[in-house]
């Protein structure tokens, strides 16, 4: 990912962003789950080129709305921004919003062996004791 100069890094969007899909458990930390290190593997494979355009489009239409520093801001003011950006979103834009979830609960529920779903917290989280197993 490259970095904008001009404020937060397009890392620091990406947290913060995948944060408020999957928040971290109490305690564990953002990162714990290994949600933030799949998606920034993504981002240099093929399809990791569409996750990328989803974070610009978002990190633009956040910045139009004078939360530039959207990633410094605190996670419930950062949950009320993008809330109300999003109810008031154009089609493309709430699809962007909403293909952006399905690549963090990829991530969150991925086997741990493909580098998210760290030690299959995510697994843990919905009750399951592995892939496709029940408790």
């Amino acid at each position: 990912m490259s970095q904008d100069n001009s404020g937060p890094t397009e890392e620091a969007w990406l947290v913060a962003l995948s944060a408020l899909v999957i928040p971290p458990e109490v305690g564990a930390g953002e990162g714990a789950d290994g949600v933030e290190d799949y998606l920034r593997k993504l981002l240099f494979r093929p399809r990791g080129q569409l996750l990328g355009l989803l974070v610009a489009q978002l990190r633009s239409a956040l910045g139009e709305t004078g939360a530039g520093d959207f990633p410094n801001r605190p996670t419930v003011e950062r949950e009320q921004i993008l809330r109300q950006l999003i109810e008031q979103a154009d089609a493309p834009l709430r699809r962007a919003w909403s293909m952006f979830i399905e690549f963090c609960v990829e991530a969150w529920l991925c086997d741990p062996a493909r580098g998210g779903n760290r030690q299959g917290q995510g697994w843990q989280r919905v009750g399951m004791s592995g892939p496709g197993r029940a408790p």
